[in-house]
């Protein structure tokens, strides 16, 4: 948005999914120190100020959202308060069932 002002995003009054990245390490990593490594550097507060600045998502590191700008810690697009938050709800897996979902989905769009 930043390079195209015709770009915008905003929160539905109704709410919206939540959602959250995650790191993992496989079991069938190859370098499971190095993968250590680069998550705790992700975890460095000052990397993770970097981090939540450039992908403008909310940080859960808190020695990272307390080096923050107040402008950021105080936009409701990236930090909404918990009445909106409590609308809002985690996808959850529905695994096989997302099949049935898609053929339902499938038969409405084509008839």
């Amino acid at each position: 948005m930043s390079e195209n002002q015709d770009l915008g995003f905003f929160l539905p009054q109704e709410g919206s999914n939540l959602w959250m990245d995650n790191m993992v390490i496989l079991k069938s990593s190859h370098n499971k120190d190095l993968a250590y490594e680069f998550i705790n550097f992700m975890m460095n507060p000052e990397v993770a100020k970097r981090n939540a600045d450039y992908v403008q998502y909310p940080t859960p590191n808190a020695s990272a959202y307390q080096q923050l700008d107040a402008s950021e810690k105080d936009n409701k697009i990236i930090y909404p308060d918990e009445e909106y938050l409590e609308k809002c709800h985690m996808i959850r897996f529905l695994g096989n069932d997302v099949v049935k979902i898609n053929d339902l989905f499938e038969y409405i769009k084509m008839n």
